[in-house]
């Protein structure tokens, strides 16, 4: 099988699989996946086929009769799944979205860890360019060579080369024709624009290729960086995740993570003024002076047993209780003739830590605001776990030196 020095390129670079070891390929029957099965089974993995049928074409079946005879001519193992697509939005993400819950279904059901997909070089350049239009960054720019269990061996090759190989060793395939329909985006890419571009730049291949390797570097740069980012940057307590804007490009990955959304959805929360308030993916995003918030659910605190107790706050109130109980604030409240209100101004406390931070009244009368004013008598609050932050460790972290109670 030629070009198989490639396919070895692309594993021993990428780190794509152990030498052996057993692997499911993505077999649609198309001559990307036949070359990943067939170089594959020659560079010596244990290779099991797993095909799925959608049934969106009227050539579906004989995709899927194509590969089982492929399959039983070479002797190798395969599971087929057929599926409904079934859904709103676009028919072919959804397909692809149902596709790789049968990939994930299938290596959990065989033990496999590793999924070959027939991604090529050509597939990574047209993704580039469709990408970039859309305005992706780095990150969203390239199919990566691996994510998660997927790992991608013809990354490096060329579409013409991979048909050309196969050509060369006398293995057919199978054509889906809706490639050719225009009206789709990447269709247009690759039938219209990339043959364009290779007019202008007949050693695109070549070109692209070491691209695509300084690219995939320096993505991989930015993701130890933005994971840096969020060991040290970044701290959860009490429902609500912190991040501090110490690098903006930095926290701006690090909410976009945390989100599950495209980095442009949150690069206004990262950029807002303090105190601005949106909501994003079901959650709450606040900015303020240095940091931002994110939450689904402000915490209220409450007393149990006639203990000031709140597991995710972290915090007991310990001591001679003298008629003293804990509690969370209450609008218009005052302490010496100052309004609550004023006294977390003047310390700078953000407002999504106000309804967790704890008050201490006696009588009715609230007598002691932790860290910010009043007597404590004999009450102290501690921690319930010294391996998990509290309240006053959140403070340390936003920049705030409150007397530690």
């Amino acid at each position: 099988m030629p070009n198989l020095e490639r396919v070895r390129e692309a594993i021993d670079r990428f780190k794509l699989l152990k030498e052996g070891e057993d692997v499911l390929v993505g077999l649609s029957g198309g001559a990307d996946s036949v070359y990943c099965l067939l170089a594959l089974k020659e560079l010596g993995y244990g290779v099991r086929a797993v095909h799925v049928n959608h049934g969106l074409r009227p050539t579906a079946d004989r995709d899927e009769e194509f590969v089982r005879g492929l399959c039983g001519d070479l002797g190798i193992p395969l599971i087929v799944r057929r599926i409904r697509v079934e859904g709103k939005g676009s028919v072919e993400e959804r397909a692809r979205e149902l596709r790789y819950e049968v990939f994930r279904r299938v290596a959990k059901e065989t033990g496999i860890g590793k999924m070959c997909l027939a991604h090529n070089l050509s597939d990574a350049y047209e993704t580039a360019l469709f990408n970039v239009s859309r305005g992706s960054g780095t990150f969203g720019l390239l199919i990566p060579p691996k994510s998660g269990i997927f790992v991608r061996p013809l990354i490096l090759l060329w579409r013409d080369e991979i048909r050309e190989a196969l050509r060369e060793a006398g293995f057919p395939w199978v054509e889906d024709e809706s490639n050719y329909d225009t009206r789709f985006s990447r269709n247009f890419i690759r039938l219209e624009v990339v043959p364009r571009m290779m007019k202008l730049f007949p050693d695109l291949p070549v070109r692209f290729r070491r691209s695509y390797h300084l690219i995939n570097m320096e993505r991989e740069f930015l993701k130890g960086e933005v994971g840096r980012y969020h060991r040290e940057e970044v701290l959860r307590f009490a429902g609500i995740t912190l991040i501090r804007k110490k690098n903006p490009y930095l926290a701006m990955r690090v909410l976009s993570e945390r989100l599950n959304v495209e980095p442009e959805k949150v690069e206004r929360a990262v950029g807002m003024e303090g105190g601005r308030h949106y909501r994003v993916a079901g959650k709450n995003v606040v900015a303020y002076g240095n940091f931002v918030a994110v939450y689904s659910d402000l915490p209220v605190l409450e007393e149990q047993d006639r203990r000031f107790v709140w597991e995710h706050l972290n915090m007991r109130l310990v001591g001679n209780r003298e008629g003293r109980r804990g509690r969370s604030r209450r609008e218009g409240e005052r302490i010496g003739g100052k309004r609550l209100k004023d006294l977390y101004d003047s310390y700078g406390i953000p407002g999504v830590l106000r309804d967790v931070h704890p008050i201490v009244e006696r009588h009715g009368k609230v007598v002691w605001i932790p860290g910010i004013y009043g007597s404590p008598g004999s009450l102290r609050f501690v921690k319930l776990c010294g391996q998990k932050p509290y309240l006053f460790d959140v403070y340390d972290f936003v920049g705030l030196r409150l007397r530690n109670p």
